[in-house]
C-alpha cells in the first residue's frame, strides 16, 4: 500500500508540478533538464524564447506533459545519450523541434502508442499539429506547432539555455 501511495503521489507531482504553476515552463524545463543531465544518462540542449510567460497554463502545462513524453520515450527507448529542444514564436505561432541521437522509430511504427496518441491529443486541444518520424540520420524527430495570442513582443528570438 505504501509503494502505491507513493507512486501516486510521485505521478500526480509529475502530472501538475508545483513549480510549473509558481516559476512556468521555461523554469521547470531547465529544473528536469538540470536533474536529467546530473543523472548522466542524456545531454540535453535546449534553445528557447528568453521567456515563455505569453503562453497561458494550460497551454504551459499541455506543452511541458508534451515534452515530458518525448523526453521519457527518448530515454527508454532511443538508445540516445542527446535530446535537442528547439522552440521558436513567429506571427502567433509556437513552433517546436524535438530530436534526439538514438535508433529512432521501427520501420513498423504506426504512431497508435498510448503516449504519442496523448501528444497528438494535447497538441490538438491546443489548435496546434504534431508529426513525427525519423529524421535523415535515422534518429527520432517530432515537431509540432501551437498558435498563441502573441503580446507586445510578437516574435522571440532563440536563446539557447543549456549546453
Amino acid at each position: 500500500t505504501e509503494s502505491s501511495l507513493e507512486s501516486m503521489r510521485r505521478i500526480s507531482h509529475e502530472l501538475m508540478p508545483v513549480q510549473l504553476e509558481k516559476f512556468g515552463l521555461l523554469k521547470t524545463l531547465e529544473t528536469v533538464i538540470e536533474q536529467l543531465q546530473s543523472a548522466g544518462t542524456v545531454h540535453i540542449e535546449l534553445r528557447t524564447p528568453a521567456d515563455l510567460s505569453f503562453l497561458d497554463h494550460p497551454a504551459q502545462l499541455a506543452l511541458y506533459r508534451v515534452l515530458m513524453e518525448l523526453i521519457n520515450n527518448t530515454i527508454k527507448h532511443a538508445g540516445a545519450d542527446r535530446i535537442a529542444i528547439a522552440m521558436k514564436t513567429e506571427r502567433g505561432v509556437l513552433f517546436c523541434c524535438y530530436s534526439d541521437n538514438g535508433k529512432g522509430l521501427p520501420g513498423e511504427w504506426s504512431g497508435k502508442g498510448l503516449g504519442m496518441k496523448g501528444v497528438e491529443g494535447r497538441i490538438s486541444v491546443l489548435g496546434g499539429t504534431f508529426e513525427a518520424g525519423n529524421n535523415e540520420k535515422g534518429s527520432f524527430q517530432a515537431t509540432f506547432s501551437v498558435p498563441f495570442k502573441p503580446n507586445e513582443n510578437k516574435d522571440t528570438p532563440w536563446k539557447k539555455q543549456s549546453e
